[in-house]
């Protein structure tokens, strides 16, 4: 298969996913998958269609197929995410933390770290995390709930109920 007929089957598959028909895009992916098995942003993709179908042990094997493929493609985030969603937080701090390394001022990639400390029971690497989040972007939605509920666990009530009434805040906001 050419390049041009491979691009068309990606754009349909896009498309699929853009309308909520996931199996549909996931069997256009298959289908260039088995035109080229060697293209490692194919994998990439049918990973993120397997998470977001909550398949994880499908979606963690096509992220890392296309990290065999290609070491230097950007699925780490995904691959963390994928880990974290099936419990499996000690491999998601891993990819979450080469994130950080390769992009030190990724927001999501602190947030998720902090997310994958959290499900570890470390709270105050949770909450350092959230915190660098935060200051990266500031308008993040959600996480001054998630910090209340971490800074809760540490025993800050006072610093609980700020990060509370400022999710109220944001709430209030977008209705």
């Amino acid at each position: 298969m050419n390049n041009k007929e491979l691009k068309k089957h990606i754009i349909k598959a896009y498309k699929y996913e853009q309308q909520g028909l996931l199996e549909k895009a996931n069997q256009e992916i298959k289908y260039c998958i088995g035109k080229d098995d060697k293209n490692a942003e194919l994998y990439n993709v049918m990973g993120i269609l397997y998470g977001e179908l909550e398949l994880w042990q499908k979606s963690e094997d096509a992220f890392l197929k296309a990290l065999e493929l290609n070491p230097k493609i950007n699925v780490h985030l995904s691959l963390g995410a994928t880990y974290l969603a099936h419990g499996k937080a000690k491999e998601a701090i891993t990819e979450f933390l080469i994130c950080i390394s390769a992009k030190p001022n990724d927001a999501l990639a602190h947030l998720q770290l902090g997310f994958g400390y959290y499900d570890e029971h470390r709270f105050t690497e949770a909450a350092e995390e959230m915190e660098i989040a935060l200051k990266l972007n500031p308008s993040f939605p959600n996480v001054h709930g998630c910090l209340s509920e971490v800074y809760e666990m540490l025993g800050y009530k006072e610093k609980a109920q700020r990060e509370l009434e400022i999710q109220k805040r944001f709430e209030s906001r977008r209705h």
